[in-house]
């Protein structure tokens, strides 16, 4: 929302930050799916404004509703909330005692676990030219980028690897 005057004045000192904070337990967005993750569900105890959840989820994914982006962006957010609760230190009032450094210790074991869970639920290996069908496929998609390197690419002409067939030697005077 940006930065808004409380008065006329306009002054730095006189403005304050118009955030906001939504959830929806039925998970129409990717941000309600991170808020239930890193358990900031209670509107009375936000832990996260949605300006600060849609950043991260833009910055972690291109698309979040993949499973490893959403692990990704727990985690950050995670790591965000563990940096906030820590710089409020541990706390007391009379016999009643507010261990926020233990809250951030425990946020950050989260964000630590949502990290390995991001990288084990990641990508799925590809190994390509296993058959010979699929590497005809591959070498007739006009499409595909050609690879920098290849099997024979430091072979002279003419000097085949048996797998191949090879054009005719070169006479001797041809390298040079």
């Amino acid at each position: 929302m940006g930065w808004v005057p409380n008065d006329t004045t306009g002054t730095a000192a006189d403005t304050v930050r118009k955030l906001t904070w939504t959830y929806d337990p039925t998970f129409p967005t990717p941000r309600d799916t991170v808020r239930l993750m890193t358990f900031d569900t209670d509107y009375q105890d936000p832990l996260l404004a949605d300006e600060e959840l849609n950043r991260w989820i833009t910055l972690e994914a291109a698309d979040p509703a993949l499973r490893s982006a959403q692990y990704r962006i727990a985690a950050v957010c995670c790591f965000d909330i563990a940096t906030k609760l820590s710089r409020l230190g541990d706390q007391a009032v009379g016999d009643v005692r507010v261990k926020f450094n233990e809250r951030a210790a425990d946020y950050t074991a989260r964000a630590h676990d949502y990290r390995e869970l991001a990288r084990q639920s990641g990508g799925v290996p590809f190994c390509g030219g296993i058959t010979l069908a699929a590497k005809q496929t591959a070498d007739l998609d006009l499409n595909r980028t050609h690879p920098m390197f290849t099997r024979d690419m430091l072979t002279p002409p003419g000097v085949g690897t048996g797998a191949y067939p090879t054009r005719a030697p070169l006479s001797p005077g041809a390298l040079v």
